[in-house]
């Protein structure tokens, strides 16, 4: 007799509880927080890794445009490194020469100057200068670079290297002393042709190494250099490069000059001065410069920086955050053998 299929009885699967739900859902978003704190603080990494980068290489290509200037610098026939020093901590250095290279372009100047030689007279200033800054354009501090022409020819009996380079340090125009104070009493023939070098950086500073080791922030005076048009009666120092023409009591003259800059990223500086209006007068006031022997810029910048730990805007140790976090600070020393 045929046997009946013996019948299987099924339990069916066992479900998820709402409790086992609720679990495993606030895992997954345990994780993808997780992940997106993750992702966020990558980002903000790279963020400032990047604006660390781009702060560093704007340093390098002005100070290396700098020492590329200065590599063609003319030392003879009465001409040296004219330096100028705003008042006080908060202020900035300033520096022009002349440079046998040939010259930018055509300028405001005379016609004494355009000629078809177009030596040049370079200058390195922080300048006031009408920027985008959110919309509105404000006249922030700027470093910027001056680049001028003059006559340089030795064939002409009425037109000297050394008359034209004179003339160009002082004796009837003052060209280059006007062109770096700060509020010079002639604009003579127009400014010297400044145009922007690094929109962020708006600080620097100049100290000096003498032939004995020494670093100083005052360099010792060329002297009889009055001769030129006596630069130094309106705040102008012609800085010695040798002791025969160093008006120091113990001869002593410059073997080298150290550069320093402070430099700001486009998009923190922006975000600085829309936090404050007079940015540029709070940042000169907490990050001051050397005004002791023996001290460089960047040294003395750090420094500065190091004390300014307060998040409250009512301290005096107050900076604006994102500035103490990407404030960069950097120097580049010059040798000069004449």
């Amino acid at each position: 007799m045929p046997h009946e299929p013996r019948r299987r009885h099924m339990t069916g699967a066992r479900g998820f509880t709402l409790v086992e739900l609720l679990v495993s859902m606030g895992v997954v978003v345990l994780l993808l927080t997780f992940v997106m704190r993750l992702v966020s603080g990558t980002t903000a990494t790279i963020t400032t890794s990047n604006k660390q980068l781009d702060t560093a290489s704007l340093a390098r290509i002005v100070l290396d445009r700098i020492g590329n200037d200065l590599s063609g610098a003319v030392f003879t026939g009465g001409a040296t490194i004219l330096h100028y020093s705003e008042a006080g901590d908060t202020g900035n250095s300033a520096m022009a020469f002349v440079s046998g290279s040939r010259a930018r372009g055509p300028t405001t100047q005379t016609s004494a100057w355009t000629t078809d030689t177009r030596s040049a007279f370079i200058g390195y200033k922080v300048r006031l200068v009408a920027q985008n800054v959110g919309g509105s354009s404000p006249r922030i501090p700027a470093l910027n670079r001056g680049d001028g022409r003059f006559t340089f020819s030795t064939q002409d009996a009425d037109n000297k290297a050394t008359y034209r380079v004179w003339d160009v340090f002082g004796a009837n125009n003052t060209r280059m002393p006007n062109d770096l104070v700060t509020v010079p009493p002639a604009n003579d023939e127009g400014i010297l042709n400044w145009q922007i070098a690094a929109s962020g950086i708006f600080r620097m500073h100049v100290s000096f190494v003498l032939d004995d080791g020494r670093i100083v922030q005052t360099p010792p005076l060329y002297r009889n250099f009055f001769a030129n048009g006596d630069p130094t009666a309106i705040g102008c120092i012609p800085i010695a490069f040798s002791s025969a023409n160093s008006a120091d009591a113990g001869k002593r003259y410059v073997k080298g000059l150290v550069v320093g800059v402070a430099v700001l990223d486009e998009q923190t500086r922006n975000l600085a001065y829309r936090a404050d209006n007079n940015f540029a007068t709070t940042i000169s006031g907490k990050i001051v410069r050397p005004t002791v022997d023996g001290e460089t810029p960047a040294e003395v910048w750090d420094r500065n920086l190091r004390t300014l730990t307060s998040n409250a805007p009512s301290d005096a140790n107050y900076l604006f955050p994102p500035v103490r976090q990407n404030i960069r600070f950097y120097q580049r020393f010059y040798g000069v053998t004449l």
